[in-house]
């Protein structure tokens, strides 16, 4: 299917329009009055400006129907079909209300930028003004618009977290806060900088120091095999194969399973993830905690279309009643976070308040079966 742009209909009705919405689309009152349909009307004034043809194929809409229709919340339903209508044509085409807040967000205080392009996340965060942390802009509005805090789903006092793709170990002071004096947060990162970078971070928080711990140990679906990284910050290099470049360091991965059954890490009870498209093998790792603890997940899904569908088909194999909600906190594609809650009770109860979850979760097991 092609979604033709008439030059005529883009320049008489179409600019006009966009003026009005961009007018407007800042405006709280105006989103909360026309909500869904005030997102549906930006969106069909912009793709009137394409300025080439959209193919839309059931190819391409494949990788988003499992998740759409796992998804109990109307809200969470909304928010995925405009992540959807984003990926397939083009960030700049597709507008809606939570890519707007984190663009006005952004603006709003860019006054807390750095020389260096850093930020103090406490100025961005005003209830973390006692907090400490110098971190990216691109990390630190995401993390203001409670990219790892859903109502729903997030760390609770005594719970024991983990915090794979830590980089400057932002996220886990803002976890480590939230845990309180009987938890705990384990920071998973291996990058040379990040690492020391995180440390500063920490070494700045003295009261939530003692709850966080670093493990720099990369992690995925199997332990002891060879990982070589190069370079530093974002532009680090990670393969499996040697890079013959001078800065080469050599690990060995590492599974959750296998650092839980070792000890280094006692229980999960949250686990958050972004680590640049390797949270699906991280997951896999992973089935005997997610299996004994059920933790909380906020999962990054963005770093490809595929972790749209095999993250939460994975995750209902398992058999747990995962529960799943959306987030999404930047102007672009990046950002799209998964949440999953297991609820805490039998799997009667389980079947009585929630047999959609369990019909989801039956359907999934029996194609395992039969492959």
């Amino acid at each position: 299917m092609s979604i033709p742009t008439p030059p005529s209909v883009r320049r008489f009705i179409s600019l006009p329009l966009a003026w009005w919405t961009r007018r407007v689309s800042g405006i709280p009152f105006f989103q909360r009055v026309l909500g869904a349909g005030f997102d549906a009307a930006r969106n069909a004034v912009a793709l009137l400006q394409a300025k080439t043809p959209v193919d839309i194929t059931e190819e391409k809409l494949k990788p988003y129907s499992y998740l759409l229709n796992r998804l109990n919340e109307e809200e969470d339903g909304r928010l995925l079909q405009n992540i959807i209508a984003m990926r397939v044509f083009g960030w700049k085409n597709v507008w809606f209300r939570e890519k707007l807040r984190a663009v006005e967000l952004c603006k709003k205080h860019k006054k807390c930028f750095g020389r260096n392009g850093a930020v103090a996340l406490g100025r961005v965060m005003p209830g973390l003004a006692d907090c400490r942390v110098e971190t990216k802009p691109d990390v630190a509005f995401p993390l203001a618009a409670g990219q790892y805090f859903h109502p729903k789903c997030s760390a609770e006092p005594g719970d024991v977290c983990v915090d794979f793709g830590a980089f400057w170990g932002e996220t886990s002071i803002l976890l480590a806060n939230a845990v309180g004096e009987k938890g705990k947060v384990f920071a998973v990162e291996f990058g040379g900088e990040q690492i020391q970078k995180m440390r500063g971070n920490f070494g700045a928080n003295e009261t939530l120091a003692s709850r966080m711990q670093i493990i720099p140990q990369p992690f995925w679906s199997e332990s002891n095999k060879p990982v070589y990284a190069a370079g530093s910050g974002g532009c680090m290099k990670v393969a499996f194969q040697p890079l013959h470049v001078s800065d080469e360091k050599r690990h060995l991965t590492l599974t959750l399973d296998d650092a839980v059954a070792q000890g280094l890490i006692p229980r999960v009870d949250f686990i958050k993830m972004d680590i640049e498209g390797a949270e699906f093998p991280v997951l896999q790792g992973a089935v005997g905690v997610l299996k004994k603890f059920k933790p909380k997940l906020a999962v990054s899904i963005y770093h490809s279309d595929e972790d749209f569908d095999r993250i939460p088909r994975f995750l209902d194999s398992l058999g747990c009643g995962y529960e799943f909600g959306m987030g999404h906190y930047s102007g672009f594609h990046s950002e799209t976070i998964l949440y999953a809650k297991a609820p805490k009770f039998s799997a009667l109860v389980l079947g009585c308040f929630f047999p959609r979850t369990c019909y989801a979760i039956a359907l999934s097991n029996n194609h395992g079966e039969a492959s």
